[in-house]
């Protein structure tokens, strides 16, 4: 406070009008320093409010990074193991094909095996019914023969 006391004071001098207006002077002045006091603590209680409000927004905030982070973590190991698991059915289904593919070349052998061996069979069935037919021819001419000679001789 700024105001000096008044004139007189310090003698015990002073009349009522000047203690009133000198009262009067420390009154405003506390009025004064008090609304300023209260304005302080506002804009303090406000920034104070601001901070812990900042603060809490930062701190959901770095919440909401983490779970993002954890979120995009996932995706990305869900993506790897897809991956895997695709080159895995890749490899798997490039097998099969192999797989088919030399069954199918086993097949087309056998075919041509089988087919061979059923011209070696029709060729040796041929060579059996004429091997038959000439025993039998042979055996007829035989029996011809047999039967012209009963005849010859009495």
């Amino acid at each position: 406070m700024n105001a000096p006391p008044p004139p007189g004071a310090l003698s015990g001098e002073v009349t009522v009008g000047e203690l009133g207006r000198w009262l009067n002077r420390v009154d405003k002045q506390l009025t004064a320093l008090t609304d300023e006091i209260r304005e302080q603590r506002a804009e303090y209680v406000h920034r104070t409010e601001w901070d812990l409000w900042r603060e809490n927004a930062n701190r959901e905030l770095d919440e909401m990074r983490l779970a993002c982070k954890t979120a995009l973590d996932a995706a990305a190991k869900a993506s790897e193991a897809a991956a895997a698991a695709a080159g895995t059915a890749t490899k798997a289904v490039e097998t099969a094909a192999a797989a088919a593919a030399t069954a199918h070349k086993a097949v087309e052998e056998m075919s041509e095996d089988v087919a061979d061996h059923e011209g070696r069979l029709r060729s040796l069935e041929h060579t059996i019914w004429r091997a038959a037919g000439a025993a039998a021819a042979a055996g007829a001419a035989a029996g011809f023969g047999l039967t012209q000679l009963l005849h010859i001789v009495p």
